[in-house]
């Protein structure tokens, strides 16, 4: 019976071993997958390299956050002054411009006119602002130093001490102006003048379903040309 049992024993170990092992060698082992992301080891100073790049990243982006609050938080109070490390990060750097999200449409149409003065005699007027729209329009790769030019030339003539007498010393803003406005009459064709009278034309836009308000027209002044 002893012997028996120990020998029906010790073939059910027997065949419970060679199931365990049979079962093992018909199992699939699967390929690793080409695809998968695999680590790159990284050795001390180099991992010591990134936490600190890490730390420095979080501390400037919290350093940040925490001065625009200062920056913008008088604007909210009763309190106009700014802290002067919040003014000096965020003014030259990080500039507020809250037009972009809430922009204001221009109402009128301004164009830049010009004639040209010879002998005493004056032409027709030119519009200069029209003639540069045409030439941008259609134009896959426009110019924007051509599209702004004459648009700062005149804001900084605006901004400055407007001279509209034909021999009155003009202000460098002026005698860049005139300078621009001569430089496009000639790429028309147009001779060179003895003077060149300049005007702003405002054209208002209308609302939809009303009719458009008159134009009106301020002069800039008449300047000789320097030969």
């Amino acid at each position: 019976m002893d012997g028996t049992d120990g020998t029906v024993g010790g073939g059910g170990a027997d065949l419970t071993d060679r199931g365990d092992g049979a079962g093992d060698r018909g199992r699939s082992v699967e390929p690793p997958d080409p695809l998968a992301p695999r680590g790159t080891p990284l050795g001390a100073p180099l991992r010591t390299a990134v936490r600190a790049a890490a730390l420095l990243v979080m501390a400037v982006a919290l350093a940040h956050m925490v001065l625009l609050v200062r920056h913008l938080g008088p604007a909210l109070s009763s309190d106009p002054a700014r802290p002067a490390p919040a003014e000096a990060w965020l003014r030259p750097l990080f500039p507020q411009d809250w037009n972009i999200f809430a922009p204001d449409p221009p109402r009128a149409n301004i164009h830049l006119e010009v004639r040209s003065w010879r002998a005493d005699r004056p032409g027709r007027w030119i519009d200069l602002t029209a003639r540069d729209i045409a030439a941008h329009r259609g134009n896959p790769l426009p110019s924007r130093e051509d599209q702004t030019v004459l648009r700062k030339a005149v804001s900084a003539h605006l901004a400055g001490s407007p001279h509209t007498q034909l021999r009155a010393p003009l202000t460098p803003a002026a005698q860049y102006l005139r300078n621009a406005v001569v430089v496009r009459l000639e790429d028309l064709g147009e001779p060179r003048p003895d003077a060149v009278e300049l005007r702003l034309r405002t054209l208002p836009i209308a609302p939809p379903g009303r009719p458009a308000p008159a134009a009106s027209s301020r002069p800039l002044g008449t300047w000789e040309v320097v030969p």
